[in-house]
């Protein structure tokens, strides 16, 4: 996937110029260590968050290196502000939708729940966005699925994305539908800049 700019709206309604690019593993696994690690855990080392426990440079790395996956960071200000893991030959689906997010994270700091005050907002629904409109050019279907931390169920539900089911690990399944896909383009477009 090419670069895609995009344009990022920070708390004093600023416009800040950002980057949806494919995984610079060795570059973006020294920031992740450096920018994201250590708000993860708070003082005791206890995680702060669903996806703490996540070994991420793992996750980047084995999906990076595996056909019909793609891991996408969303930059901006020099610092990984949200990745998302995809799969868009996914043969799970009962309702034969072949995109699939493993993994989605925004930056700590851009998380709506303390301890973080959010330096952007909409960074997730972003990349869903994104998701969904790469979907729809490889598989003409804007539609998608993903599992949910719990802590992020919220934030699918806000998408209108329905859920479906429980994953054997007892994951919440949701479905983005065809009309809620489209909602979410009609929302991005207006901040993909000329590239």
């Amino acid at each position: 996937m090419a670069v895609i700019k995009i344009e990022l709206i920070g708390p004093r309604n600023e416009k800040i110029e950002a980057a949806i690019r494919p995984l610079a593993t060795n570059r973006d696994i020294l920031a992740w260590y450096c920018q994201w690690f250590p708000h993860m855990f708070d003082m005791a080392r206890q995680p702060l968050h669903g996806d703490s426990r996540w070994h991420v440079p793992e996750i980047w790395e084995h999906y990076h290196q595996t056909d019909g996956y793609e891991v996408l960071i969303l930059d901006a200000k020099d610092e990984i502000q949200g990745y998302i893991v995809m799969c868009f030959d996914y043969t799970e689906s009962t309702e034969g939708i072949k995109t699939y997010i493993q993994f989605l994270a925004t930056a700590p700091w851009n998380r709506r729940l303390p301890p973080a005050k959010r330096q952007f907002a909409n960074v997730g629904k972003i990349l869903v966005s994104i998701a969904s409109a790469h979907g729809l050019a490889l598989n003409k279907d804007a539609r998608l699925e993903l599992h949910s931390l719990p802590d992020a169920e919220g934030f699918y539900r806000r998408l209108n994305m329905e859920e479906t089911g429980r994953t054997k690990g007892g994951l919440k399944e949701f479905r983005l539908g065809k009309e809620a896909a489209y909602d979410l383009l009609r929302f991005v477009l207006p901040l993909l800049r000329e590239q």
